[in-house]
């Protein structure tokens, strides 16, 4: 028992030193130069619920624990922290307090009384940050007082599933601003060549438009904007008041691989030089833009940032893999081109390789320096490969346009020889052409002669024809009214038929003389108000009780001959009544706008017309005889002649028993 005691107290003592020592305060005997550690007199207060307060810490109630014996830091726990700095040196100290990377950080600084609160780390904007941190610095500017003590209280949290960071550490302005500038002076240089290369890419597009260029820029655009991100110039420089913007910018790092492969395809252009590859690289290309929606959305929807860079990595451990399989595939082609895109790629490769063995086995925290040489290194290699790529097209280009020169000298002697056989063939058809031409004049002359003869001859013989016809019907006339009476039955018939046949004579020699008449135009075409000119048709056409005519409203107007355009809507309105053997018979005109020309109509719904008749209908002295009535046969080829004479043409449709449709067109005319 003594034994067990005497161990009991043993462990006391130990932690009882221990903790005594976490509360003493740090001693400055001199001016600080270089970095001091205070993890030694750091106690640490964990917070889980993230309800611990300031108060709570001062009130001495809640237990600490030295940071030495903590461990590490777990994620989704905000920390508090204590130490007390106590000055022996010959003045007061302006410092600089660092407690590592956090997205969040708060310091209260206690002497006799609270002295000062200050905010820091990637979630506060710039304005309320009382020096210029990068992306996840949590750094403060303090004062030590000599011969004082000043009690700091810290309050880390990280709210992306990462692990706060509580390493206190003061050091002299001086370095720390040193430092600073060699940062910005470094990055400054690297985010130049990106840009002068930007710029390269964009001027090279327009002088030779190609996509290449456009996916160069891209990938040095987005190496650029994850630079800007995670060596935190957007946070210092760019975007510092937008805080909620930037902590989003990372995940640039999913466009980097999907533009380095669309690079890829059109600088070798893979579909001719690697067919099978090319088909490889379009599905990781539609693979890599799902990851990066994907892995947008899980960011915004949980925050959880290493879950979503694990996803990143491992996507772009797969790309690394596929990619060096490639390079080693490529150099067997020996293609000129792809020398410079396997350089490139590998010395990439080397010093990203280099920067990880050296952050992981060494601790080397500027390992990341590596990574953005192997970057500058890639694209300069593949920025000579485009140039010399351009070479090539204008190389190409001076061979064809030597070879065009070439083959335009020689068509000009070839075109010279052609133009000569030409000239002699065209010579020699000209004088063919000219007596053929005469020909042609003697040939249309002497049928405007006989066709003239023959309206003459047509005109001679209805007009001259109809003075003994009119005699003979005057002759049949006196025979009925003096002797009609005393006949007998069968010479009364015999007078009856006379008569219609003269009188079907006369209808012939009209339709003759119309006829000839439609082939001569009036003087000047005029416009035609055809609502006005159907109006008249429909007044002076005779027609049976219980037949209707329907005339569509607002007609539209057209520029031809009035009489002739009359004399078509007449024959036309006039053969539908004849045509109309129903007791209530219906005729309907009216029109459609078909783009160029107006497309007219007159419908009956009469016998109709036989399918056999109904291409002929249109031709002289052909009638039909659908109806039982026999016509001359002249009124519709009447029509159709005027028709062709407005630049139209008229057609026929028709149903036996249901009736018929008479189309035509005429032109649309200003």
């Amino acid at each position: 028992m003594p034994a067990k005691r005497l161990i009991i107290l043993w462990i006391f003592f130990i932690l009882g030193c221990t903790i005594s020592s976490a509360q003493t305060p740090y001693v400055l005997n001199v001016d600080v130069v270089d970095p001091v550690s205070l993890n030694d007199h750091c106690l640490v207060y964990p917070d889980s619920t993230g309800e611990l307060s300031l108060e709570s810490i001062l009130s001495k109630t809640i237990k600490g624990y030295p940071l030495n014996e903590v461990g590490d830091l777990k994620e989704n726990v905000t920390y508090w922290g204590v130490f007390r700095i106590k000055s022996n040196a010959g003045a007061d100290q302006d410092l600089l307090l660092d407690l590592g990377e956090n997205n969040f950080a708060e310091l209260y600084i206690f002497k006799d009384s609270l002295l000062a609160h200050y905010e820091t780390g990637e979630l506060v904007a710039g304005s309320k940050k009382q020096l210029p941190n990068g992306r996840k610095m949590s750094t403060f500017p303090i004062k030590t007082y000599t011969g004082e003590t000043v009690t700091f209280y810290v309050r880390v949290s990280n709210s992306l599933h990462f692990s706060p960071v509580l390493d206190p550490m003061i050091c002299a302005p001086q370095q720390w601003w040193q430092g600073r500038r060699l940062e910005t002076m470094l990055q400054a240089i690297f985010h130049g060549i990106l840009g002068l290369l930007i710029i390269y890419s964009i001027i090279f597009f327009f002088m030779y438009p190609h996509r290449i260029y456009v996916y160069f820029a891209l990938y040095a655009a987005t190496i650029a904007l994850y630079f800007l991100w995670f060596k935190g110039i957007l946070h210092e420089f760019i975007l510092p008041e937008y805080p909620g913007i930037n902590i989003y910018l990372w995940l640039s790092e999913g466009l980097v691989q999907v533009f380095y492969i669309q690079f890829a395809r059109h600088f070798l252009e893979t579909w001719h030089l690697t067919p099978k590859w090319d088909k490889l690289f379009k599905w990781m290309v539609r693979l890599g833009y799902g990851f990066f929606v994907f892995e947008v959305i899980l960011f915004i929807v949980t925050h959880n940032r290493p879950l979503v860079s694990a996803i990143t990595n491992n996507f772009a451990l797969l790309n690394i893999l596929i990619g060096l399989v490639f390079l080693f595939y490529l150099y067997k082609t020996k293609n000129r081109l792809a020398i410079f895109f396997i350089y490139g790629s590998a010395l990439f490769v080397f010093f990203s390789l280099l920067g990880v063995v050296l952050f992981q086995y060494f601790d080397f925290e500027q390992a990341i320096y590596f990574i953005q040489v192997g970057n500058i290194l890639e694209l300069l290699c593949f920025s000579l490969g485009l140039g010399y790529r351009v070479g090539l097209l204008q190389r190409d280009k001076r061979i064809a346009d030597q070879r065009l020169i070439e083959e335009l000298r020689k068509n000009d002697i070839l075109q010279k020889k052609i133009n000569a056989q030409l000239g002699k063939a065209i010579d020699t058809k000209d004088l063919e052409l000219e007596h053929k031409n005469e020909e042609l004049e003697q040939l249309v002359a002497d049928l405007q002669s006989a066709n003239s003869d023959l309206k003459a001859f047509a005109y001679s013989i209805s007009h001259d024809l109809k003075t003994p016809l009119r005699g003979i019907s005057s002759m049949a006339t006196f025979i009925d009214q003096d002797f009609g009476n005393d006949m007998a039955p069968k010479a009364k018939e015999y007078l009856t038929i006379l008569q219609a046949r003269v009188k079907k004579m006369e209808t012939l020699f009209n339709g003759i003389l119309e006829y000839s008449k439609s082939t001569t135009t009036e003087q000047v075409k005029s416009y035609i108000n055809l609502n006005t000119l159907l109006r008249t048709v429909d007044e002076v056409i005779d027609r049976p009780e219980g037949i209707q005519i329907a005339i569509e409203r607002n007609l539209p107007g057209v520029y031809g001959y009035p009489t002739k355009m009359y004399q078509v809507f007449q024959n036309l309105i006039g053969n539908a009544v004849k045509f109309v053997d129903k007791a209530n018979g219906k005729i309907e005109v009216g029109y459609m706008d078909e783009e160029d020309h107006w497309k007219f109509f007159v419908k009956d719904n009469g016998c109709g017309i036989h399918p056999r008749e109904i291409e002929r209908i249109f031709v002289i002295f052909k009638t039909s005889m659908s109806n039982g009535n026999e016509g001359t046969g002249v009124g519709l080829s009447i029509v159709k002649r005027i028709i062709e004479q407005h630049g139209g043409n008229i057609w026929a449709e028709s149903k036996l028993g249901q009736g018929s449709y008479f189309y035509f067109t005429l032109p649309k005319q200003e």
